[in-house]
């Protein structure tokens, strides 16, 4: 039977093309987005331990945060770092085995130059700050002086990369103060380390625990007495101290550093994700329906070989033995160039900045095996769902049904369409579709409709052809009428053709249009909530010390001031991440407006939270009520709700005291203060200080300040998200449209390669060439408009469900320079992926033939 089949591929290698084309692309681009979302993952977990090279152990505070359920602990790890108690560490230092302790106090910085230009990090990298002391944890060099009171010991490395020298001085900004250093060293790694992680400064310890705001450290290193066990030692640690303390030894004494050293990529692995998914339901939808229609093409030589003896068995297994064949052909040549594009891929992400520049493909068999069994899978099990139509019938039938196919779907086919379209209603119904996360139901949703639109695509085919066919008819007149005649009779390989079309613009359009919205909505309700207001950021850095705060709300001017973090409240027997702000407010009337519904945000305590409406209803909560959170630094405690607002979207779902999280977040600066216009000032109280708020000697002196007024940060912050959230989904948009585009046009071709002889008895007949052009042009035409119709469809249910879940609104347009181009430029493609290759079958069928 093998070799049956390969004969039979052998000569009919033009009519198998399309499928190994088909195939070979997809496991490509599944085998690409597999090795990226695998590279991501492991770029997550792999955190370098050079930081604590010279020493034996490291030890942190635990950061994870725990739910205990009925019978699992579930857990999740935190941004932040809890500071380890000071009698810690007295304590560490008395267990038998512990030779030394050496402290790290580490905490994020902002530099600029004498010239006031922002200084970045190596590679992008954070800017972090450590005291002196801590040098050893690395076994640091010294070139030049140890760091006194204002000065400042600069990474070899991150020193020659931000061109910086000895002497040099330099302004560093601290989530509390702004000072000027004089840089008296560098520090050099021992040979052969680097520490691409983070960009390193050294001060003197007591002006380290003034940038940081605190004398308690992050973590410590351990110098164990030779000879000790260090497993045994770090158990009698971790059970010596009051204290939650993790202690690491080995490649995994990296857990220990700060948490902002260690690159995020939680960014690149839900990009990588969204694209493995999309891809993956469309490679495994074009593989299916080239495969199936593959099949349905040779009916003919099926009823054959069942007339001249072949049982059901021996067509099956010949069929799968053929698709065998061909599957293996199309991995031993998809996955080389699946390696190929990963590269190209991942360069592309990296330029646009929608990943770290620290990301770096991880190369290992595993992505290549899933890519590859997903292809070979999908291939085998659509081949014999296909075949069975061939098999199973009387040679006489199958012999008619190369002429007409069956008017009957099969029950099972049939009940399958029915319930996956019902999963695809249950999900825009009974599924949250607010925010991103509806993004994501939104392409579930989209991904089952068309799975049922393509199981009942003979009976939408028919339903539609009759439709459109009427203006046809008039239309088109007699070809026009065979046109009509021929998609419906042949309804089953039309859908086959039309719904590449639909796949193209339903799942496009569903994620460019879901997406676009939440964008608009997020650029909207931060205008609102800045309408009239001065706003001032930081440029090139981390965000703005907490001593400008002084110098801008001087006179009496109202301020309120931002910090961005993450929060955490259990839900169910999880603790679920929920995005929060810091408030800093000062002055009579802080300009920054939330609209809020119930409560005020004037009355925030150390205790206080304010809650976006959306989850104050969804967890019934009201004013008064208590909730329990964790902080970033896995602190745990309770809140009572003082607020409720309605302008969450882009800005977060808490709003807790500025000093809760200024201690608890590692990053802890004010990113945006909103000060009040100076009309507005004046309008309230002619007694309040008239000068303007930003003076020069201020500018001066806080070197990174950018000011702009609600409009125009409204416009940079879009330009911004452009530049950065959107490039990524218009490159992925341009992965799935390029590759939808090359199925849509091999399925058109195969489906023309499947006219010849009927073109030819059509020529037989007196058809004339001009006569069978308007024919095919008319059956594509009904084709197209039936796949367009399809995925627009899907498309207006999904948006419109998602664009209600946010705002009550239904919208049936959103974006439509976008949605209009996806259409035309989709509805062009298949017109000339249609026409073009009837042609030139035309011009080479003669009644000769």
């Amino acid at each position: 039977m093998i070799r049956l089949a390969a004969a039979t591929l052998a000569s009919r290698r033009t009519s198998f093309a399309g499928s190994f084309l088909a195939a070979t692309l997809a496991i490509a681009l599944m085998s690409a987005c597999s090795l990226l979302m695998f590279s991501a993952i492991n770029s997550n977990s792999d955190i370098p331990s050079v930081r604590f090279h010279g020493v034996d152990l490291s030890a942190a505070g635990d950061r994870n945060i725990y739910v205990q359920s009925d019978d699992e602990t579930n857990r999740e790890r935190v941004i932040g770092a809890p500071l380890l108690a000071l009698d810690t560490i007295v304590k560490v230092e008395a267990i038998e085995g512990v030779q030394e302790v050496i402290a790290d106090q580490s905490f994020n910085l902002g530099m600029y130059n004498k010239s006031g230009e922002a200084v970045s990090g190596i590679e992008g990298s954070p800017l972090i700050g450590h005291g002196w002391s801590s040098a050893r944890l690395s076994r640091f060099e010294l070139d030049g002086r140890a760091p006194a009171s204002g000065d400042v010991v600069v990474e070899q490395n991150f020193a020659k990369s931000a061109d910086l020298s000895i002497g040099d001085s330099v302004t560093i900004i601290s989530r509390l103060i702004t000072k000027e250093y004089r840089i008296s060293g560098l520090a050099i790694l021992p040979s052969g380390l680097s520490m691409s992680s983070q960009s390193t400064l050294f001060f003197a310890n007591q002006d380290a625990a003034s940038l940081a705001g605190t004398v308690q450290p992050t973590a410590i290193g351990i110098i164990a007495t030779p000879g000790t066990n260090l497993a045994e030692l770090a158990d009698l640690i971790e059970n010596a101290t009051e204290q939650e303390v993790k202690v690491y030894t080995g490649s995994r004494r990296g857990l220990a550093d700060f948490p902002s050293s260690s690159v995020n990529y939680t960014g690149a692995i839900a990009i990588f994700g969204t694209m493995g998914g999309i891809t993956a339901f469309a490679a495994i939808f074009v593989i299916a329906g080239t495969v199936s229609y593959a099949v349905r093409q040779r009916l003919r030589e099926l009823a054959l070989l069942r007339t001249i003896g072949a049982t059901t068995r021996q067509v099956k297994r010949m069929i799968a033995a053929e698709t065998f064949i061909l599957a293996i052909s199309a991995i031993l040549t998809g996955l080389p160039l699946g390696y190929l594009c990963s590269a190209l891929l991942g360069d592309e992400f990296r330029r646009i900045g929608a990943v770290p520049p620290s990301f770096q493909i991880h190369y290992d068999a595993l992505p290549f095996f899933i890519a590859a069994a997903i292809g070979l899978v999908v291939m085998q099990l659509s081949a014999a769902i296909a075949s069975r139509t061939g098999a199973r019938v009387a040679p006489t039938q199958a012999l008619r049904e190369t002429v007409q196919e069956a008017s009957d779907m099969p029950i099972v086919k049939l009940i399958v369409g029915i319930l996956t379209f019902g999963g695809g209603l249950a999900v825009l119904l009974f599924t949250p579709m607010k925010g991103g996360i509806g993004v994501g139901m939104g392409f579930i949703a989209c991904s089952l409709l068309l799975s049922s639109a393509a199981l009942l695509g003979s009976l939408l085919m028919k339903l539609i052809g009759s439709l459109i066919g009427i203006a046809i008819r008039a239309i088109g007149g007699v070809a026009g009428s065979i046109a009509v005649a021929g998609v419906t009779a042949r309804a089953t390989r039309m859908a086959g053709a039309a719904m590449p079309l639909a796949l193209m613009i339903a799942i496009n359009g569903t994620m460019l249009l879901n997406s676009s919205l939440l964008t608009d909505m997020i650029s909207d309700q931060q205008a609102s909530r800045s309408e009239g207001t001065t706003i001032v950021t930081a440029k090139g850095s981390n965000g703005l010390p907490m001593d400008i705060v002084s110098e801008l709300s001087a006179g009496g001017r109202s301020l309120s001031g931002t910090v961005p973090t993450t929060v955490y409240m259990q839900q169910g027997d999880k603790p679920q991440n929920y995005a929060a702000q810091g408030l800093y407010q000062s002055g009579a009337q802080p300009p920054l407006d939330l609209k809020v519904t119930d409560g005020s945000l004037q009355s925030m305590g150390a205790s206080s939270v304010a809650v976006s409406s959306e989850l104050a209803e969804r967890y019934d909560l009201n004013i008064g009520s208590t909730i329990k959170l964790w902080l970033p630094d896995t602190t745990h405690d309770s809140f009572r709700v003082i607020a409720v607002y309605d302008l969450s979207e882009g800005f977060g779902h808490f709003v807790l005291p500025y000093e809760r999280i200024a201690a608890a977040d590692p990053y802890g600066f004010l990113t945006t203060l909103y000060l009040e216009d100076q009309s507005r000032r004046t309008a309230m109280s002619e007694d309040v200080d008239r000068a303007p708020a930003i003076t020069d000697g201020l500018k001066a002196q806080y070197p990174m300040l950018r000011i702009a007024s609600s409009e125009e940060q409204d416009d940079r912050m879009n330009d911004a998200e452009q530049s950065a959230q959107q490039a990524s989904l218009y490159l992925l948009m341009a992965i799935s449209i390029g590759f939808m585009s090359i199925a849509v046009i091999n399925t058109f071709a195969m489906a023309a390669s499947d006219r010849t002889r009927e073109l030819t008895d059509l020529r037989l007949a007196g058809a004339t060439p001009g006569q069978l052009r308007r024919i095919m042009g008319w059956e594509t035409t009904l084709v197209v408009t039936a796949g367009i119709f399809i995925g627009v469809l899907i498309t207006q249910v999904v948006i419109g469900v998602f664009s209600q879940a946010q705002d009550g609104l239904w919208r049936w347009i959103i974006r439509p320079d976008l949605y209009i181009g996806l259409i035309t430029g989709t509805m062009i493609l298949g017109m000339l992926s249609g026409i073009v290759p009837a042609s030139r079958l035309i011009k080479r069928s003669t009644p000769y033939h």
